[in-house]
């Protein structure tokens, strides 16, 4: 259980650490995700 608190711990403060080094670019961690799976895409859209 503690093991699995920790690491829920260290995810949120990952995500808090993306979220401000995106914003100042105006993307948040959702948008930052959504442009990165369009660009692996073969034909750069969502379907």
């Amino acid at each position: 259980m503690k093991n699995t608190l920790t690491f829920l711990f260290s995810l949120v403060k990952t995500n808090a650490i993306l979220s401000r080094r995106l914003s100042v670019h105006g993307l948040d961690f959702s948008d930052f995700m959504i442009i990165s799976y369009l660009n692996e895409s073969r034909e750069q859209k969502l379907r």
